[in-house]
């Protein structure tokens, strides 16, 4: 029985050590890191300013941190706003990061609803997951500097941003995003 003992402690020992803890970020600090993560996707993407104006909706997440080890899964929290005001927050939770943070000093990313159906699809679900309940386009990069936007057509269109500009041949297939009902907003959809 006291092996056994020691060996849980063990064990949660060295999962303390080797697995940091995933910390819930506050209001404040995501909502003051969307406007950063804005302002540098306004910088790299070609008419950035005209797409997040005339979007329905735009989801930012500002921090997304890589979980586990190599290709991981991945963790960030973020807001969805509606006119340029918080309406939501939600998690994202994806099984593949897929950048390499030696390269890429962060990951954010910015999910564009560029019509109010696409939005409404995404907001009466407590749970969204790329590639089963919707579709996230991803642009052609062009350069670091400009974007290639998908056709009119794509309702809903995904940037990934690092410290080095946009990312190109990085996927949102998998990601889950979830609504955080302990950060919620009064604001119907």
């Amino acid at each position: 029985m006291k092996s056994t003992t020691r060996i849980t402690a063990t064990a949660a020992l060295l999962a303390a050590l080797l697995c940091p803890p995933v910390l819930a970020d506050s209001i404040e600090y995501i909502n003051t890191n969307t406007e950063k993560v804005l302002t540098a996707f306004k910088q790299y993407a070609v008419d950035g300013d005209d797409m997040l104006e005339d979007a329905a909706g735009v989801l930012v997440f500002p921090d997304i941190f890589r979980l586990g080890f190599g290709l991981g899964g991945q963790y960030g929290e973020g807001v969805l706003l509606v006119k340029g005001e918080p309406v939501a927050y939600y998690t994202n939770a994806g099984h593949n990061y897929g950048l390499d943070t030696k390269e890429h000093g962060f990951k954010s990313e910015v999910i564009v609803f560029r019509d109010i159906d696409a939005l409404n699809t995404f907001r009466n679900k407590s749970s969204w997951k790329v590639g089963e309940n919707g579709n996230v386009t991803l642009p052609v990069i062009n350069s670091p500097s400009g974007v290639k936007l998908g056709a009119q057509s794509d309702s809903v269109v995904g940037f990934i941003l690092s410290d080095k500009g946009l990312v190109a041949d990085v996927t949102l297939n998998g990601n889950r995003y979830t609504r955080n009902l302990k950060k919620s907003v009064s604001v119907a959809p």
